[in-house]
């Protein structure tokens, strides 16, 4: 275990990775969002430094979180991850934008609320320790457990929990919506991860029906993404999907005993490695499709991602859903039952997701065509580099990360080759009917706006109405000071950007020495 004790932060201040899985995540995560970074050189255009500010702080937070060892470290990283993602949802600053930032920055803070609540009565139960290796020693009580499952399931985006996601990746720039999707989310699964005691009593009640949440879930996202027309929505919808397989494989880590939650958590963890580099790739694709003329190769990678997303034999999709399906098998606490009904439902979920892809390449397709890609210029060198790690790390994947390698050994086989390619025949033909007898979906039935955004608008003007007077009568010149102060920060954000560049830099060396 990599572990230093920094008592000069705060008492128990303790930073490192505990042990392989951990790494594992770590490297995943810093890989991301370095081919984001990489991509984000010559594809951002405006506010530049202020772009790279929030991005910097909000990489920080996610590494933070991960080799925090004790409470105060991990929260920390959290809420700076959280909150400084919204600078990075506005950053267009159009109307979309706009809105969806709110809905994204208002959940947030509902969320942090739940989650620090929730985190306060954890240590109250483990007689004050702050540990996180203690906490998932001690019992938890069913108020913890409901507060960790909402604070941490906001912002890993699995249903009924998603709402800010189909909002927010639209509006927010192509790497930034790679690394929400790839990394941030992440985060609130590798939270529960972190601070649930997978032995508790209510933990492997509630992990059964946080099972069946899943599947609905993985089939939810990949259904209604079918019925919008902008690519990065589909994406988004795709992520909620995808979460919910996660949210079983953590359901399943739960609910194992022995050698088999541990290759639970190693299913879990390659899971989320395999949907991080897929994703974040389509996404930088989707947003390199709209303003660049993409070459044959770009084509080539984007279906190479879509191929792994649907599981198809030789992808890490494959091995993770080999690994997937074994452990819903191997648990013993759920009804027999049960795991069986589910099992044959995720030959649904691979239906679905598979017309999601299908779906998807012909929104980009048309999408490139649409923009008269002749006139639009060439993909740059810097987003080629970035696009190209996410994809190449996707290839290697299986043969990279040891732990998943029995998966894609095992996913091979004649009988495990065909369990993942029927459900993707079914779906290309059922594709091509559709598309041969001309049936689209009806117009109103195309990219509804969901509910939750007008319901964000009505509380932004509640709390406008309420408190305006009072500002006005407290600060008469708070307008004229706004002003000077965003003057000011205009001048220095060269500086402040490369203070927090040299800053985190020597942070994660010296973390890691």
């Amino acid at each position: 275990m990599l572990s230093n004790v920094v008592e000069w932060l705060w008492p128990g201040a303790s930073f490192g990775l505990a042990n392989q899985l951990a790494q594992l995540w770590f490297g995943f995560t810093l890989l991301l969002w370095l081919a984001a970074a990489c991509y984000s050189v010559t594809f951002i255009k405006r506010q530049v430094g202020f772009y790279w500010l929030f991005f910097i702080v909000a990489m920080s937070g996610n590494l933070l979180l991960i080799v925090a060892q004790d409470v105060l470290g991990f929260y920390l990283g959290f809420a700076l991850m959280s909150l400084s993602a919204y600078a990075l949802v506005i950053h267009s600053g159009s109307s979309q934008a706009r809105r969806a930032g709110r809905l994204y920055l208002q959940l947030a803070i509902v969320g942090e609320l739940l989650l620090f609540a929730a985190i306060v009565l954890r240590v109250h139960e483990s007689d004050g320790n702050l540990a996180l290796a203690e906490l998932t020693m001690d019992s938890i009580q069913p108020l913890t457990l409901l507060l960790l499952l909402l604070g941490f399931g906001l912002k890993a985006g699995f249903f009924p929990l998603h709402v800010w996601l189909p909002q927010a990746h639209p509006a927010a720039p192509a790497p930034a919506s790679a690394v929400l999707s790839g990394a941030m989310i992440k985060a609130g699964l590798f939270g529960l991860w972190v601070f649930v005691p997978a032995s508790a009593v209510v933990v492997q009640q509630w992990a059964v029906v946080l099972l069946v949440l899943g599947l609905c879930s993985a089939l939810f996202g990949a259904v209604i993404a079918l019925w919008h027309q902008q690519s990065k929505v589909v994406l988004a919808y795709s992520s909620v999907s995808q979460m919910g397989y996660m949210l079983m494989a953590l359901a399943i880590v739960w609910l194992s005993t022995g050698d088999a939650r541990v290759m639970a958590a190693t299913v879990l963890v390659g899971y989320a490695c395999h949907h991080a580099f897929l994703k974040a790739a389509l996404f930088l694709g989707a947003g390199a499709c709209s303003s660049y003329r993409l070459q044959r190769f770009h084509w080539l990678a984007i279906g190479w991602c879509l191929f792994t997303l649907v599981a198809l034999p030789l992808s890490s999709g494959a091995a993770v859903k080999y690994g997937l399906k074994q452990g819903l098998m191997a648990q013993q606490s759920s009804p027999v039952w049960l795991a069986e009904w589910l099992y044959g439902l995720l030959s649904v979920g691979a239906l679905t997701t598979a017309l999601l892809a299908l779906h998807l390449w012909c929104l980009l397709r048309q999408q490139q065509m649409a923009t008269h890609s002749q006139s639009m210029p060439a993909v740059s060198g810097w987003m080629n580099s970035g696009w190209l790690i996410l994809v190449v790390a996707s290839i290697s994947m299986p043969f990279a990360v040891i732990s998943t390698q029995p998966f894609w050994w095992a996913s091979i086989s004649l009988s495990a080759v065909w369990a993942s390619s029927w459900p993707v025949l079914a779906a290309v033909l059922l594709f091509l009917i559709v598309r041969q007898i001309g049936w689209i979906l009806p117009e109103r039935w195309r990219d509804p706006q969901s509910r939750f955004v007008w319901l964000s608008l009505r509380a932004k003007r509640l709390y406008q109405t309420q408190s305006r007077a009072e500002w006005q009568v407290r600060w008469p010149g708070w307008r004229s000071l706004e002003r000077q102060i965003n003057q000011g920060l205009q001048r220095a954000e060269l500086l402040s950007t490369a203070a927090v560049v040299l800053s985190s830099v020597m942070l994660i060396l010296w973390l890691l020495h």
